[in-house]
């Protein structure tokens, strides 16, 4: 059965133009020393969760967020299991397999039990382009999809997310081996040893992409998604590999966060 999406709504629509964001060079001081992490390279989202939405990289235009509760860096986006953000298709979104794409990001879920949508960017009612699922039991399951070719490869994460707590999520992916290695999942800053699922994963494959936008927390109802409820803060997106010294240094940071880049 493919990875589907549940259900449920309430729409907060979000433009994100393309471009990178020029690195910071700050230097990685945990233990007690208040400075925040080297900002990650070619950042194509990044949605800090504040209520100040000046402090995001990409705060669009005439935005509404879901609410705020406690994040791990300041606030963070509270859904309340009809609460989204929409984020308007881009050729920035559309990463090619072989370049690569990441996500990094803090969680802490409220319920778990059930199937729930962290994020997803859609290329047809019953397919994805790319997404990430909680799984009932706390797994999380990363997929890229392509329909014209019935592909749809799955990586399954063995550690499980703990609910009421906050973990580091960062999810990575690039086709060059054509295995399971393509594709990974750091959870605290550890790359954890996930199960793969083939699903018709070839030397071919490519991402399948539309116009359709790249959802977060929930979708509108014809794609029948289940709706997160929690809390997700300092979401990022990112064009390219996330290193596994680059992951670990973000989640051994915790709340003194990425360093915010300096726009040119």
């Amino acid at each position: 059965m493919k990875q589907k999406i549940f259900w449920l709504v309430v729409v907060v629509m979000m433009s994100i133009s393309s471009c990178s964001v020029p690195k910071h060079e700050g230097v990685v001081k945990v233990d007690g020393v208040s400075e925040c992490v080297s900002a990650v390279d070619d950042v194509v989202v990044w949605l800090s969760g504040n209520s100040n939405q000046a402090s995001d990289v990409y705060p669009g235009v005439g935005n509404t967020f879901p609410g705020s509760r406690s994040g791990m860096v300041g606030d963070g986006y509270n859904f309340n299991g009809i609460s989204m953000i929409t984020i308007n298709d881009s050729a920035s979104l559309r990463q090619e397999s072989e370049q690569g794409l990441s996500f990094d990001f803090w969680i802490k879920p409220d319920f778990l039990g059930t199937t729930r949508i962290l994020f997803a960017k859609i290329h047809d009612i019953n397919w994805i382009s790319y997404g990430l699922f909680l799984l009932p039991d706390g797994r999380l399951s990363w997929t890229v999809q392509n329909k014209d070719t019935d592909s749809w490869p799955r990586w399954i994460s063995i550690v499980r997310l703990p609910k009421e707590r906050f973990s580091h999520v960062a999810i990575t992916y690039k086709k060059e081996w054509i295995n399971a290695s393509d594709g990974a999942i750091f959870i605290d800053g550890k790359q954890d040893q996930v199960s793969f699922e083939v699903r018709n994963y070839t030397k071919s494959f490519r991402i399948k992409y539309d116009s359709t936008p790249l959802f977060i927390g929930n979708a509108p109802d014809e794609y029948k998604p289940r709706s997160f409820r929690g809390v997700i803060d300092e979401f990022r997106f990112s064009s390219g590999v996330l290193q596994p010294n680059e992951v670990k240094s973000i989640a051994d940071a915790r709340s003194l966060g990425v360093c915010k880049p300096v726009q040119p």
